[in-house]
C-alpha cells in the first residue's frame, strides 16, 4: 500500500514540475506589478504582451495549459474498470482493492511517457479504490438472475514533498447483465465467456496544488531578469456514464477479457498558474496569472483488454484503456478475493 501512494505521488510531482520549468503565457493571461520605475514598468509590459501575442496562435498552444487541457480526460481514464469485473464474476461476492493510472499523451505513444519523460504528457489521473461486487443470481427473484453489481469508493490527500499535496476522491456503481451464457469450448480447460454488458455510474474529483515552485530567470531586457516562484492548483471534477460490451476465454487459472466502450461524460478541471517574484536589478515585484476551465469529450468510444490470473478465490487483475479521440490512456491492477 506504501509504494502505491509513493509511486501516486511521483507521478503527479513528475509531471507538475514539468509544467512549471517550461511556463508561458496564454492570451487571458492577466499581470501586473508594484515598486518597478516608468521604464521598467514599460519593458515588462512589452515583453509579456509579445509572449501572449506569440502564443495566441492556439487557445491551448502552451505547456501548462495543455497539461490542463488533458486533465478531464486522464481523470476519467483512471476510473474505467476500478471495481468491476470482466472476466468470472463471482458466484456469490468479491471483495478487493484496485490501482488505476490515466494520461493523455500528446504525441499518441504511451510509452513515451517512460521514453521520452513529462513533455509528452498532457494530463495525470491516479486512484486507488476498494470494490466490493455481488452476484444478484443468488437472490430468489428471476430477473436477477444474470445481473451482478459492483461498488467501488476511496477518498485521500496525500502531502506533495513539503510543497503542496492531492486529494483524491472516487466513487463507481456499475450493474452488469449477461446477454449470452458461458459456452465451454474445451470442458474443464477452455471456455468462452459469453457477452456482458455493464453500465452505471463513475465519479472522479482530483485537486492537486503545488507553492513556491521556482522557475528560474526571465530576462525581460538586458538590465532586468525577473525571478518568479510559481503556485498552481488543478480541480478535476469529473464524471461518466459508461455503456460497455465485453467478453473473455477463460483457461484453467487465467483469463483474457476485452471489450468496447462507450462512455457519456460530465463535468470539468479548473487550472489556475500563477508567477510571483521580485527582479533581479530591481527592488519591485511582479505577477503573472492563468486560469483555464475544460470540460472533457462529451461522448467516447474507448478499447479496453486485459488479464486476469485466477488463483482459486485470489484474482490478480490487470486492464489497460484507450480512448483514441481524446487521446487518454488507462491502465489498472487489482487484487480481489471472490467467494
Amino acid at each position: 500500500m506504501q509504494s502505491i501512494l509513493k509511486f501516486m505521488k511521483a507521478v503527479t510531482i513528475f509531471a507538475a514540475i514539468f509544467t512549471f520549468s517550461t511556463f508561458s503565457l496564454s492570451a487571458k493571461t492577466t499581470y501586473g506589478y508594484s515598486g518597478l520605475t516608468a521604464g521598467e514598468q514599460a519593458a515588462f509590459d512589452t515583453y509579456f504582451d509579445d509572449e501572449a501575442a506569440n502564443t495566441e496562435s492556439g487557445d491551448l498552444t502552451n505547456s501548462y495549459a495543455s497539461f490542463a487541457a488533458g486533465m478531464p480526460g486522464a481523470a476519467l481514464a483512471s476510473t474505467n474498470g476500478l471495481g468491476v469485473s470482466y472476466g468470472p464474476g463471482p458466484k456469490v461476492a468479491v471483495f478487493g482493492f484496485d490501482y488505476s493510472l490515466g494520461i493523455s499523451d500528446s504525441t499518441g505513444s504511451y510509452t513515451d511517457l517512460f521514453s521520452k519523460g513529462p513533455g509528452s504528457v498532457e494530463g495525470v489521473g491516479s486512484n486507488l479504490s476498494i470494490m466490493a461486487g455481488m452476484n444478484l443470481g443468488v437472490l430468489p427473484v428471476p430477473f436477477l438472475s444474470k445481473m451482478k453489481v459492483y461498488i467501488n469508493f476511496m477518498a485521500m490527500t496525500l502531502p506533495l514533498s513539503n510543497v503542496g499535496s492531492i486529494s483524491f476522491l472516487n466513487f463507481g456503481i456499475n450493474i452488469q447483465y449477461s446477454i449470452l451464457d458461458d459456452v465451454p469450448i474445451v470442458p474443464g480447460l477452455m471456455t468462452w465467456g459469453g457477452l456482458r454488458v455493464t453500465t452505471g455510474y463513475r465519479l472522479t474529483t482530483m485537486d492537486v496544488s503545488f507553492s513556491k515552485v521556482a522557475l528560474g530567470n526571465y530576462q525581460v531586457t538586458s538590465g532586468l531578469t525577473w525571478q518568479p516562484k510559481a503556485t498552481m492548483s488543478s480541480q478535476s471534477d469529473v464524471s461518466s456514464i459508461p455503456v460497455e460490451v465485453s467478453s473473455s476465454f477463460d483457461l484453467i487459472f487465467i483469463t483474457f477479457f476485452g471489450g468496447l466502450g462507450l462512455d457519456f461524460n460530465f463535468g470539468s478541471t479548473d487550472f489556475t498558474v500563477k508567477a510571483e517574484g521580485g527582479f533581479k536589478e530591481s527592488n519591485g515585484t511582479a505577477w503573472v496569472k492563468t486560469t483555464k476551465t475544460i470540460q472533457p469529450t462529451a461522448v467516447d468510444y474507448r478499447l479496453f483488454g486485459g488479464v486476469q490470473i485466477n488463483i482459486f478465490a485470489v484474482k490478480l487483475v490487470t486492464q489497460f484503456n484507450w480512448a483514441p479521440s481524446s487521446d487518454s490512456y488507462g491502465i489498472l491492477g487489482g487484487l480481489r478475493v471472490a467467494f
